[in-house]
């Protein structure tokens, strides 16, 4: 079974990344400072995703382990064995961990070769893949180093809210999130090959996809927000319910995605949809 690993077993990653590559068919090693998180997975090697929408529907996720992120050989054999990874740890935390992954690289190559690796960047950060990258080479003494890995920028479009009390209660491990789930990669950072899902999405010029989260996305939930704060509502279920609001949205959308649609010559139909 191909190897995944996951550094950072939060709403991200344990909800989005890793699940998705379970489904894959990876088996998939979290790396992670929580240490009961850590227990948990390694006792019960599965967790479920529970899908919120229109109907809710709960997913098993199954073939996963943990590492302590405390552990340096352990996150060293991790990285060293690895088809693919990925991080997901909060755009701060990335300078701190990058010793490490130069550490777990260098094991990797000394034990296996030189065996490229990529590692998808999946923090809510512009520029993460360079700022990661930048971290990760003050550790480095060989400037080959830098053509044997691959730093990956994705667009995280999906919503993982907090597990509700219940679920917390009978599944410690369990993660809620919506449908959605397409991840889009930049095409010109891969150095590897394991693009073959339908729901990896390679593309470049990438900025595309960042510029779409940002002004169509992103963009539509803050003036669903900010016009939902003028209408006296309290929550963004009530503003998104709001028959004049939803016009005002639509149409700030429709003009985002006319301009995208211009500046890099994709479909607006397909952006409307």
């Amino acid at each position: 079974m191909k190897q995944f690993v996951m550094y950072g077993a939060g709403s991200i990653g344990r909800g989005f990344i890793g699940a998705l590559f379970s489904k894959l068919g990876y088996e998939v090693t979290f790396i992670d400072v929580n240490e009961e998180v850590v227990r948990l997975l390694n006792t019960y090697h599965q967790y479920d995703q529970v899908i919120v929408g229109e109907q809710t529907q709960t997913i098993t996720i199954q073939h996963v382990k943990a590492v302590d992120g405390k552990d340096e050989q352990a996150v060293c054999e991790a990285i060293a064995s690895a088809d693919l990874m990925a991080t997901a740890l909060g755009a701060n935390i990335l300078p701190k961990v990058a010793p490490l992954v130069a550490k777990g690289l260098k094991y990797r190559w000394e034990t296996r070769g030189n065996v490229p690796l990529d590692i998808l960047i999946c923090e809510n950060l512009n520029d993460a893949d360079h700022i990661f990258h930048d971290a990760v080479a003050q550790y480095m003494e060989d400037p080959k180093w830098d053509t044997l890995v691959g730093f990956v920028e994705t667009s995280i479009g999906k919503m993982v809210p907090p597990a509700n009390n219940f679920e917390e209660a009978t599944s410690p491990l369990a993660v809620r999130q919506e449908a959605y789930e397409f991840l889009p990669v930049n095409k010109a950072a891969i150095k590897t090959k394991w693009t073959d899902a339908s729901q990896i999405i390679p593309y470049a010029p990438f900025q595309y996809f960042v510029e779409r989260k940002l002004f169509v996305h992103n963009m539509a939930h803050f003036t669903t927000a900010l016009l939902g704060m003028y209408e006296g509502f309290t929550y963004i279920s009530e503003a998104a319910s709001d028959i004049s609001i939803q016009w005002i949205v639509k149409n700030c959308m429709a003009e985002s995605a006319m301009a995208l649609a211009g500046a890099y010559g994709v479909s607006y139909a397909k952006l409307q949809d």
